[in-house]
């Protein structure tokens, strides 16, 4: 069975600091001083004596005096991470309630927030119904400035018991208290919250000892950080994530820079992308909006009531240079010879009268038998030649073979101005 060292009993012992050999197999211990104060691995009282602590095998299957982790050095304070130079009030555990809402888990030590920099490690457990959400996540807050909370890795099974975590704070001043909370979703009985903090002793958060709930609202004057659980999603696969291709589907209206995208899942938008020009909103960057007349305008420079040059709609005249059309009306000509209607084979080399196109162009179709058919000179590949000088408008082809009264004749021809 593997077995850890710990300090377990104390032994007063005359030896000066000086007189320590790096061989001994002991930790010193002050009588007065906490493990916090060791220097060199020695704590000298003020006589130059020490007290010591001898190292011994312990079982970390025991839990009982002398070899628990808590036992207390000569009756004084127990060894705690704090101690070691960890954060204090390091783990906790303890009942949280059947009732859904935010728990505040950790607070900022003293009556100000100056710097907070903490890992936490939390399992919320509801037994009954099988809820447990585990989820490590790194927060920091400087000053109540530039909050950053970070989900590092989320689990679950079944049904998550925790989804979402917040840090609250007040931005105009640090001379108030900072919090942690994080908001629990399960009624089908009490649970349990297990929480493990790390980082540096003098920045941290201070762990509260049993389930505070708060209100949904934050406090009069403050503001929160907060994020939603992605179990599945970790630093690690991040860059994957995002590197995924995803859909995007859009159903009614919605405000487009409201939208987050984590890259873990598709993105569904509950209403559709409004385009529509407004003259009550500020355009002062690249966009395309609709205007009033159906056609799209690509931004040229910043316009609306906010800005110096006020607010310009594109749809009307003298404001080209706010606002640039983009390609122009569209209209679509289409004439049909329907098979059997006509009564004599249309020559070849003949012309042969369609709608007005522009030779050159390739704004004109012309489809046979459901086929649409190339334009050119050569016969082999070819089914029809277009008369008339490049860029002008014409009415007149050419089919360079025979085409018999059984084939149906269809001609398009799209103008965009």
């Amino acid at each position: 069975m593997s077995t850890t060292k710990i300090i377990t009993q104390l032994i007063v012992h005359t030896k000066t600091h000086a007189e320590w050999a790096a061989s001994d197999p002991i930790i010193p211990i002050g009588e007065a001083a906490r493990a916090s104060d060791v220097n060199s691995h020695l704590l000298r009282k003020g006589d130059g004596k020490t007290k010591w602590s001898q190292l011994q095998d312990y079982d970390p299957n025991v839990t009982t005096a002398p070899h628990a982790a808590s036992h207390m050095l000569g009756g004084r304070d127990p060894i705690k991470l704090g101690d070691l130079g960890g954060a204090p009030g390091y783990q906790v555990q303890y009942t949280i309630p059947n009732v859904v809402g935010w728990y505040r888990i950790a607070t900022s030590i003293g009556s100000n927030t100056k710097v907070l920099n903490s890992i936490f490690s939390i399992v919320d457990t509801v037994l009954v119904g099988g809820y447990h959400t585990a989820v490590n996540i790194s927060t920091s807050l400087t000053y109540t400035t530039y909050p950053s909370l970070s989900q590092l890795s989320c689990s679950l099974w079944k049904s998550p018991s925790c989804t979402k975590i917040r840090i609250v704070y007040n931005d105009s001043s640090y001379d108030n208290p900072s919090y942690l909370e994080i908001y629990h979703t399960v009624t089908a009985a009490n649970g349990t919250l297990s929480i493990a903090q790390f980082g540096a002793l003098d920045y941290n958060w201070k762990l509260l000892t049993e389930a505070t709930k708060v209100n949904d609202a934050v406090p009069s004057g403050y503001t929160s950080k907060e994020i939603t659980l992605q179990p599945g999603v970790g630093v690690a696969n991040m860059a994957e994530l995002l590197r995924t291709p995803r859909d995007i589907s859009i159903a009614g209206e919605v405000n487009a820079d409201a939208i987050e995208f984590n890259g873990s899942t598709d993105i569904t938008l509950q209403g559709y992308l409004n385009l529509l020009y407004s003259a009550t909103r500020d355009y002062e960057k690249p966009t395309i909006v609709i205007g009033s007349d159906s056609n799209a305008y690509l931004w040229i420079k910043a316009n609306g009531p906010g800005t110096t040059n006020g607010a310009k709609n594109p749809v009307t005249a003298g404001n080209t240079a706010y606002w640039k059309k983009i390609g122009g009306s569209l209209s679509i000509t289409r004439t049909q010879s329907a098979a059997n209607e006509r009564t004599a084979v249309i020559s070849k080399n003949k012309n042969y009268t369609v709608p007005s196109y522009i030779v050159g162009k390739n704004n004109l179709s012309v489809y046979i038998g459901g086929l649409k058919g190339l334009v050119g000179t050569d016969v082999n590949k070819h089914l029809y030649k277009e008369v008339g000088s490049s860029g002008a408008t014409s009415t007149t082809i050419q089919f360079l073979d025979d085409i018999p009264i059984e084939h149906d004749l269809i001609f398009e021809v799209i103008n965009v101005s």
